[in-house]
C-alpha cells in the first residue's frame, strides 16, 4: 500500500488542513498499515470462472490497465458468501431487510487497482466467518464508514441477536456501535440502512418502531414491534415492518416514518431532502415506490413509481440494491423483476428521473409532452432482469463516482452457465454454453465501469464460492441542508404531539373539477342547497399493529371474513365544507387514511358512487407539521397525484381577497386572496378538531335575506342503548386524547345489536334473533338469515351471524318439521361414460344432492352485507331495508325480500341427472316493515365497522390467543 498516494487521495479533507493534522494521520495509517495482511481476493490473482470460457483473462497489460485508473481514493466493500441456489429465494429478497447470513466482512482497498492491499476491519470484533455485515456509506467527509453489522448467533436458524449500526474512523482506525441493545433494552429492533445527514445525525431504517412503542401503552396494549401487512396477513411471514428513525449525538432515536410495511434504503438528494423506498403492501398490492420527506420527517410525499413499478406478482419492476445519487443528481439503482421465487442475484444498473417524471412514461405537470421515459438503463446491452440468462451479465451494486469521469464502481457478474441436469458441473460462459442452459451462480467482483462507452476494468477478484456485495468511494461530498419546513410549534410542543391536514378539495380529482356544477356552484348555497352535498365528513382511519406470536399469538379467523384491511381503528371525523375542503388537527406520528363520509355515517366514492376502492395509502404528520393535499385521485387514473410539485394546477380558485364566499356569512371573510372554506373558517374560529362523534352544523349560509340554514343534525355513542357497550375508548374526546379510538369488535359491538329488544315492533320483547333463528332446529330462519351467536358450523371461531351476513350460505328448508339443507333426489351419474346408472330393481340409481353441488360448489343464499363497505353490494339492500318503508315501496332494491329458493338448472333437470325436489322449499314470506327498527347511531355503527372491513376482531388483544 503507498501511504504516500493515500495521503494525495485524502489531503482535501478539513483533517488535513494543519501540519499536526497530517502527522497524526500518517501515523494512523502506518501503524494501520502494519496489521495489513492482505486479502484472499488478490491473492495470486486467480480467475473465479478458470479455463478458456473466462472472458476477462487476467494478464499483464490488464493489471497495468487497472493501476493506470488513477483512482487512488480508498475503497470499502463487503464480501461475503455466495448463497447456495436452494436458500436464494430468501437471501435475496429486497423486503428480508433482517436476513443474517454469517460469514461476511468488510474490507477497505487503499485505491482502485488489482494491486492495492485490502484489509479486514471487522474480523477483529467478531470471530470471523459467524457474523454477518451490509448497508455500507461514507461519511460527508470521507473519513468514516456507516454499515450495519449482526453479531454471531448460536444458531443462524433461530436468531436472537439483531442487527445493530457501527462507524468506522479510518483515522483513528477504530469500530464504534452507534445502536446497540445497550441503548434502550426495551426498545430493541434491527437497524440497518444507515446514512449520515448534515447536522450531524445518522438516518437508519429500523423495526425498532420508537414512536410506535411509546404510543401502544397508552392504548392499552403491551409495547412491541408491530408486524409488515404481509406478515398479519401470513402468520407464516411474520417480521417487523421497518421504518425511517434517526439518532443524534446524545443516542435519542426518534421515528419519523410509519409506514405499515417497509420504509428503507434513504439517501441524501442534492437538495438535502431524503429519499427512500416504501413497500407499498395493502389490500392485494404489493410494490416499491420511492417517497421523499425532510430530514426531520416534515412534508413527506410519493415522488415516483406508484403506477409504474409494479405489483411483485404481476412480475414488476423493483428496487434491488440501496439508493444512490448519480454523479448528474439523479437516482441510481439496481432493477430486478420481482417474480414470487427469485433465483438469480442481480440486475441492471439504471438512472431514474424523478425531478421530471412522477412514472416511467408520465412526467410532471410541468413537463407534459416529454416522450422520453423516466428510467434509463446504465448497463450495456443484453443485462437482463429475469430469471433467465443475461448475456452481458449482471450488477449487484453500483456507486457513482465525484471525480468527473461519469465511472461507477459496480459489482459485476459476467454471464455463468451451467447443465439444468446437473447445476453442480463445469460452468461455462453464456455465450459458448450449449443450448438449454440455466443460470449458474455469479461471480460479483469489483469493476471499474464507464458507461459512456461501455467499458470495464476489474478492480477486486475473489475466490470461488465469494462475491462483493456492497461497494464504496471514500470520496468526500457536500451534503445540503433543505429549506426548513413550516411547524406549528404550538402543536410540536404538545405533549401529545400534532399536525395539521389540509386539503384544498375533494372535488379536485387529478385536476379535473368533478363537483356537480363545478366547486364554485356546490359552495353556493344559493344555487346548491347545503342538504344535497353528499359530502358530509372526512373519517381518519387508523391502522392497528398486530403483535407477533411470541408476544400474542392470534389465529387468522380474528381478521374475519377478509385480511385485505388487517384490524382498524377510528380515529375522528371533521366536517367537509361546501367547497369540499378540509382543515383539521390531527395526531402526529399516527399511520391514518382517509374516507369520505355521507350524512348518514357510510363511506362513500365522490367520483364513482359504484366503485367501493378505498384511499388504501397510509399518511402521517411530523409535530407540528401542515400535510398539504391538492384533492383526490381516481383509482384507475394515472395522472400525477400525491406530490404537489408534479400535479397541474388545482382547479379550486378560492376567495377574493376581503371577501366572503357568495352567500355566506359575512363574517367568514377571506383574510387572504385564494383561500378555501376550511382556511378561512380556522383563520376565524380556529382549526377543526376531530370528534368520534361528528356533528353537521351548517356554519356558511347567510340567513340574513331568504336563505334558509340547513338543519343540524348530529351522532352520538351516548345514544345506544345503555345495555351495549362503548365501541370508544375510555374518556375519549381525540382533541385532547391521542389514544382516543373507536375500536368495534363483532361480538361485543355488533352482535348485541341483533339480541337487544325492539320495542317499536308489537311484541316489547321481539328481537332480531327472535326471527332470525333456526329456533332449536325447529323454524326457517326469516329471510335464510340466522342472526344467532352460536358457533358457525363453517367457521367455529366465528358466530353463526356473522358469517351468515358476510358470505353465503346453504339454503334450509322444513322437511316435516325437521330443518335441514335444501337438497335434491338426482340420478347416479357414471363418472367414466356420463351416463346414469340402471337400478336392476328397475329405472335408475338415485343420490341425494346438496344445493352447494348442483350450484358450482356455492352456497345458494347470498350474504345480506359486503365487506367492502355499508355503500356498497349486498350492503346497500340491508340498509335499505331498515331505513326504506318496506311496505309502500315494492322496488327489489328497497323493500326486505324474503329469500326464494333457486330453481334448479336446466341440466341438472334434463337427463342424465334428472333431478327432483325432495324437500320443501321455503316460499315467499310475508314482507315485514323493519324501517326504524335500528335507531340512526346504531346504523351509524353497523356502516363504521362495514367500512373499515368487517373484521371479527379490531383490537388484537381482544381475540382468543391461539
Amino acid at each position: 500500500m503507498n501511504v504516500s498516494k493515500l495521503n494525495r487521495t485524502l489531503r482535501s479533507l478539513e483533517a488535513l488542513k494543519n501540519n499536526i493534522n497530517r502527522y497524526v494521520f500518517a501515523l494512523s495509517i502506518s501503524i494501520l498499515l502494519a496489521a495489513c495482511t492482505g486479502g484472499t481476493g488478490s491473492a495470486g490473482n486467480s480467475s473465479v470462472l478458470g479455463g478458456d470460457g473466462d472472458p476477462f483473462i487476467e494478464d499483464a497489460t490488464l493489471q497495468g490497465m487497472a493501476d493506470a485508473l488513477g483512482f487512488v481514493t480508498p475503497i470499502a466493500y463487503i464480501k461475503r458468501p455466495l448463497p447456495v441456489v436452494e436458500e436464494m429465494d430468501d437471501t435475496i429478497d429486497w423486503r428480508d431487510l433482517d436476513a443474517f447470513e454469517p460469514g461476511a466482512a468488510l474490507f477497505i482497498r487503499a485505491g482502485a487497482a488489482l494491486s492495492a492491499s485490502e484489509f479486514n476491519i471487522t474480523d477483529r470484533q467478531y470471530p470471523a466467518g459467524q457474523y454477518d455485515v451490509k448497508d455500507i456509506t461514507v461519511s460527508p467527509d470521507g473519513e468514516k464508514l456507516l454499515f450495519a453489522m449482526h453479531e454471531p448467533e448460536d444458531d443462524p436458524e433461530e436468531p436472537e441477536h439483531t442487527w445493530n449500526i457501527w462507524e468506522y474512523d479510518l483515522l483513528t482506525d477504530t469500530l464504534t456501535a452507534i445502536t446497540s441493545d445497550g441503548i434502550d433494552p426495551d426498545q430493541n429492533g434491527h437497524d440497518v440502512n444507515p446514512i449520515y445527514l448534515a447536522d450531524g445525525n445518522i438516518m437508519f431504517s429500523s423495526s425498532r418502531q420508537q414512536a410506535n412503542r411509546q404510543l401502544l401503552p397508552d392504548e392499552g396494549k403491551i409495547s412491541f414491534s408491530g408486524q409488515t401487512e404481509a406478515g398479519a396477513n401470513n402468520r407464516d411471514e411474520i417480521e417487523p415492518a421497518f421504518n425511517l428513525h434517526v439518532i443524534d449525538s446524545d443516542d435519542v432515536i426518534t421515528q419519523l416514518t410509519f409506514n405499515q410495511s417497509h420504509d428503507f434504503s434513504p439517501i441524501v438528494q442534492s437538495n438535502g431532502k431524503i429519499l427512500y423506498i416504501r413497500w407499498d403492501n395493502i389490500d392485494g398490492t404489493d410494490r416499491t415506490i420511492l417517497y421523499e420527506m425532510n430530514p426531520d420527517g416534515t412534508e413527506p410525499a410519493l415522488m415516483y413509481g406508484f403506477h409504474s413499478l409494479g405489483n411483485v406478482e404481476d412480475n414488476g419492476i423493483g428496487f434491488l440494491s440501496r439508493l444512490r445519487v448519480s454523479s448528474d443528481d439523479k437516482v441510481l439503482a439496481i432493477t430486478q423483476e420481482l417474480p414470487n421465487e427469485l433465483t438469480t442475484l442481480g440486475g441492471d444498473i439504471v438512472i431514474v428521473d424523478i425531478d421530471n417524471f412522477i412514472d416511467q412514461n408520465t412526467p410532471t405537470a410541468a413537463n407534459i409532452g416529454l416522450t422520453t421515459q423516466a428510467i434509463t438503463s446504465e448497463s450495456p446491452a443484453g443485462v437482463m432482469v429475469d430469471d433467465g440468462l443475461s448475456p452481458a451479465g449482471r450488477y449487484l451494486s453500483a456507486w457513482p463516482l465525484l471525480d468527473g469521469t461519469d465511472r461507477l464502481l459496480v459489482s459485476w457478474s459476467n454471464c455463468r452457465a451451467t447443465s439444468p441436469a446437473n447445476p453442480n458441473a463445469v460452468i461455462t460462459a453464456c455465450a459458448i454454453a450449449p443450448a438449454g442452459s440455466i443460470a449458474a451462480n455469479p461471480a460479483f467482483e469489483v469493476w471499474m465501469y464507464s458507461p459512456a462507452d461501455n467499458t470495464q476494468l476489474p478492480i477486486v477478484r475473489v475466490n470461488n464460492g465469494e462475491m462483493i456485495s456492497d461497494i464504496i468511494a471514500m470520496e468526500p461530498r457536500t451534503l445540503t441542508t433543505p429549506l426548513p419546513a413550516n411547524i406549528d410549534t404550538a402543536l410540536a410542543s404538545e405533549s401529545q404531539a400534532k399536525g395539521i391536514l389540509n386539503i384544498r378539495s375533494i372535488y379536485d380529482m387529478d385536476g379535473i373539477d368533478i363537483a356537480t356544477g363545478g366547486i364554485a356552484t356546490v359552495a353556493d348555497p344559493s344555487v346548491t342547497d347545503p342538504d344535497t352535498n353528499a359530502a358530509k365528513f372526512l373519517r381518519l382511519v387508523k391502522a392497528v399493529s398486530i403483535p407477533p406470536d411470541e408476544v400474542y399469538e392470534i389465529n387468522n379467523t380474528a381478521f374475519g371474513v377478509s385480511r385485505d384491511q388487517l384490524m382498524r381503528e377510528i380515529i375522528g371525523y371533521v366536517p367537509i365544507e361546501p367547497d369540499g375542503s378540509v382543515q383539521a388537527v390531527v395526531p402526529a406520528n399516527v399511520p391514518f387514511m382517509i374516507s369520505v363520509v355521507d350524512r348518514d355515517g357510510k363511506r362513500i366514492n365522490i367520483e364513482n358512487p359504484n366503485n367501493s376502492s378505498r384511499h388504501n395509502n397510509w399518511l402521517s404528520l411530523a409535530p407540528g407539521s401542515t400535510l398539504d393535499c391538492r384533492g383526490c385521485h381516481a383509482n384507475n387514473s394515472t395522472a400525477p397525484h400525491g406530490r404537489i410539485d408534479a400535479q397541474p394546477a388545482s382547479v379550486h380558485a378560492g376567495a377574493s381577497l376581503s371577501l366572503p364566499y357568495p352567500n355566506t356569512e359575512p363574517a367568514l371573510f377571506a383574510p387572504n386572496g385564494g383561500e378555501t372554506m376550511a382556511e378561512i373558517y380556522s383563520f376565524h374560529n380556529g382549526t377543526r378538531e376531530l370528534t368520534v362523534n361528528p356533528s353537521y352544523t351548517d356554519d356558511w349560509t347567510d340567513d340574513s335575506g331568504s336563505l334558509v340554514k340547513a338543519a343540524p343534525f348530529a351522532f352520538d355513542y351516548a345514544n345506544l342503548d345503555a345495555s351495549l357497550a362503548l365501541p370508544t375508548t375510555e374518556g375519549c374526546d381525540p382533541a385532547s386524547s391521542l389514544a382516543c379510538r373507536v375500536i368495534i369488535n363483532y361480538e361485543q359491538h355488533i352482535q348485541p345489536l341483533w339480541d337487544l329488544p325492539r320495542p317499536s315492533v308489537a311484541d316489547p320483547s321481539m328481537t332480531c334473533t327472535g326471527c332470525h333463528t333456526t329456533n332449536g332446529n325447529t323454524q326457517v330462519p326469516a329471510g335464510q338469515l340466522d342472526l344467532t351467536n352460536a358457533p358457525s358450523s363453517i367457521v367455529p371461531d366465528h358466530f353463526t351471524s356473522y358469517r351468515e351476513l358476510l358470505r353465503q350460505s346453504d339454503e334450509l328448508v322444513d322437511d316435516g318439521g325437521n330443518i335441514r339443507i335444501r337438497t335434491w333426489e338426482c340420478n347416479q351419474i357414471d363418472v367414466d361414460t356420463g351416463d346414469a346408472i340402471p337400478d336392476p330393481a328397475g329405472g335408475f340409481l338415485r343420490r341425494t344432492v346438496a344445493a352447494s353441488e348442483i350450484f358450482d360448489g356455492l352456497a345458494n343464499v347470498p350474504p345480506s352485507m359486503n365487506e367492502s363497505g355499508a355503500s356498497f353490494g349486498a350492503s346497500r339492500f340491508f340498509f335499505n331495508c331498515l331505513t326504506q318503508d318496506n311496505l309502500a315501496n315494492e322496488s327489489n332494491d328497497l323493500i326486505c325480500r324474503s329469500f326464494v329458493g333457486d330453481a334448479i338448472p336446466a341440466e341438472f333437470v334434463a337427463p342424465p341427472n334428472e333431478c327432483i325436489d325432495i324437500g320443501t322449499s321455503l316460499s315467499n314470506e310475508a314482507v315485514v316493515n323493519h324501517n326504524g327498527l335500528l335507531s340512526p347511531d346504531e346504523l351509524r355503527l353497523v356502516a363504521e365497522w362495514l367500512d373499515i372491513g368487517a373484521q371479527y376482531y379490531n383490537n388484537p388483544f381482544d381475540a382468543p390467543e391461539d
